[in-house]
């Protein structure tokens, strides 16, 4: 019985994955009428060509032979495309930036990374919305609390607030003028970067801005990008459905995989520091002060302050 089950079970996967590969390299797709470079393997197509760090060269022959629209290959013959035409760009970022939304791939990375945020609500691509449009579909109630979260938002970066912003930003651009003078530039800058967010956004203070060495936080949170870029975590859509959260972390790390580790200590890092801050802005949001900060129109307002009313449970 259980061997009849296991066969079944790598028969439908067989099947999906041979369907999977036909459909992206022998069905036709209108995207094959644009240029673009060979694939490399037909696993990876030209991932690591494009996601390579020192792979410049590589981009700089597709825009000279292609032009500002170039499709290559993805994960299993995956079409993507390339596009650095700036009429074609605005459309895509801003006039219509609602219909051109994030992949799958990059909404579920963020899940896992941050949580279901602000940067992970965005929702499944719109082509779910128009498949499913009879019911009440994850993408939907996504896209709902992106925009309520963004709503509730909005007053942080109102005009009347930046400008209660600007002591807090002579004070760190101060502190970091008075430090060596012999510093590595993009270093500093992230640290100061992630001071100001920190100290105006939150009413947190991430480093101290005196040391040689940057907090943990930060580093994570400056290599976190590219830590993920080296997995190709293209699959994770479909893997996030695989057993519980317990599960598959305990999977993650008995894989022989160094850059996971590494990926998964830098989320662990920057889990642990938020959730330090949510306990602390928590805990004084007990206090009838804060309750009444809080429900004051005028002075500073910081994201955890806007945040304070639903964490109390006014709304």
């Amino acid at each position: 019985m259980i061997t009849t089950v296991l066969q079944s079970v790598l028969g439908c996967t067989l099947v999906f994955f041979a369907c999977t590969v036909w459909r992206r390299y022998f069905a036709a797709n209108s995207l094959d009428n644009i240029p673009g470079p060979p694939s490399q393997s037909w696993w990876t197509g030209n991932l690591k060509q494009v996601f390579d760090p020192y792979g410049w060269s590589f981009h700089q022959l597709m825009d000279d032979r292609f032009g500002s629209l170039v499709r290559f290959r993805g994960l299993f013959g995956a079409r993507w495309l390339i596009i650095s035409d700036p009429k074609a760009l605005h459309y895509i970022v801003v006039k219509d930036q609602y219909t051109w939304e994030e992949t799958d791939a990059l909404i579920t990375t963020n899940q896992l990374a941050f949580g279901n945020g602000l940067i992970s609500s965005v929702g499944k691509n719109s082509r779910e919305h128009v498949r499913y449009c009879t019911a009440l579909t994850w993408s939907r109630i996504a896209g709902e609390r992106h925009r309520k979260q963004r709503k509730m938002l909005n007053p942080v970066f109102s005009a009347s607030h930046l400008r209660h912003m600007i002591p807090i930003f002579q004070e760190v651009s101060t502190t970091v003028k008075d430090g060596p003078r012999d510093i590595d530039m993009l270093e500093w800058f992230t640290r100061t970067a992630l001071e100001l967010i920190g100290q105006s956004g939150l009413g947190h203070s991430f480093d101290s801005l005196k040391g040689a060495t940057a907090n943990p936080y930060s580093k994570a949170l400056k290599n976190l990008l590219l830590a993920a870029q080296s997995l190709h975590l293209n699959l994770l859509p479909y893997m996030v459905k695989i057993g519980s959260p317990k599960f598959r972390r305990y999977i993650a790390e008995i894989v022989p995989w160094k850059e996971l580790h590494e990926f998964l200590r830098m989320v662990d890092i920057m889990d642990k520091t938020s959730i330090d801050i949510f306990e602390a802005k928590k805990k004084a949001a007990s206090q009838w002060a804060m309750r009444l900060y809080c429900s004051r129109s005028g002075g500073v307002k910081d994201v955890m302050s806007i945040l304070c009313p639903f964490l109390l449970g006014f709304l």
